[in-house]
């Protein structure tokens, strides 16, 4: 997408205040790409200065309407970097802790895990969560860590604990990047400083990259924030805090590449959502 085309999709919107998430209905469908399945629709997870944790979920994923179920809280204490899947698996690094913690919500009620409220898969993370770094998780569960040396790390966890506690270094100068999110499996977006939006692929069972650095857009420096929920969905937060909607299929944007608004409020805020939240039809 453009500047342009971006400018034009925030231009929809301006009489909308931008002092508290919103949760407003109307936007027309996405057109001319295959649907998206989303379920009920994608949970966002955020993080308010004060350490609470909150729900919103987003009915509207599949399509980019502004159809919201109540925000909800959901506990205290989560300030840190905050990565969660669909299962209901929340990771976080405390501020000043460096521990990578897991926490298990199911039905609405967290889960104790070994008679415990979380449990500590690993120390020495907060490498991970500096400026500039990186640490991200795909739609299989596979964690990525970018750290200062540019090395791009993977720890692959199964029911055994890790398969190599330090992770496996698939990659190096990825500290170029302004950002990385994941997506499918071995799947990585990436995001220059310039803006430019480029995907990569990793097949695990070659080892090797077989897309590297497919330019797939460009002017996504003006946001502070990029989610990625599945199936091409991506939520992107721009510096006034507001929320756009996009997605990418076959190579093509839904709505020209212009992002639909769907919320506001939205600055400051540590947010997550699960990269297997939609499946294509």
């Amino acid at each position: 997408m453009s500047l342009t085309k971006r400018w034009s999709g925030l231009l929809v919107g301006l009489a909308v205040a931008t002092s508290a998430l919103t949760a407003v209905t109307a936007s027309p469908a996405a057109a001319d790409l295959p649907e998206a399945r989303c379920g009920t629709g994608a949970a966002i997870q955020g993080v308010e200065a004060d350490g609470r944790l909150f729900e919103f979920l987003h009915f509207g994923a599949a399509t980019g309407t502004r159809d919201w179920f109540p925000k909800e809280y959901i506990g205290t204490g989560w300030n840190g970097t905050l990565l969660y899947n669909w299962w209901g698996d929340y990771y976080l690094i405390p501020e000043g802790t460096g521990e990578l913690r897991h926490y298990a919500r199911n039905r609405g009620q967290w889960n104790t895990i070994n008679g415990a409220p979380y449990e500590v898969l690993g120390t020495g993370f907060d490498r991970y969560t500096v400026d500039g770094a990186t640490l991200t998780l795909d739609a299989s569960g596979k964690l990525y860590g970018i750290d200062d040396t540019g090395e791009l790390r993977v720890w692959i966890r199964t029911d055994n604990g890790w398969e190599n506690g330090a992770g496996e270094v698939i990659g190096t100068g990825w500290d170029s990047f302004e950002r990385v999110v994941a997506g499918a499996e071995g799947e990585l977006f990436a995001f220059e400083h310039d803006g430019s939006a480029l995907r990569y692929q990793y097949q695990y069972d070659t080892g090797e990259w077989t897309v590297q650095a497919d330019n797939i857009d460009e002017g996504w420096g003006d946001f502070t924030n990029v989610l990625y929920a599945g199936a091409g969905v991506f939520y992107a937060v721009d510096r006034a805090g507001t929320l756009y909607w996009y997605r990418y299929a076959n190579g093509e944007w839904a709505n020209n590449g212009i992002g639909r608004q769907i919320g506001e409020g939205w600055k400051n805020l540590t947010l997550a959502v699960s990269p297997n939240t939609c499946s294509a039809a």
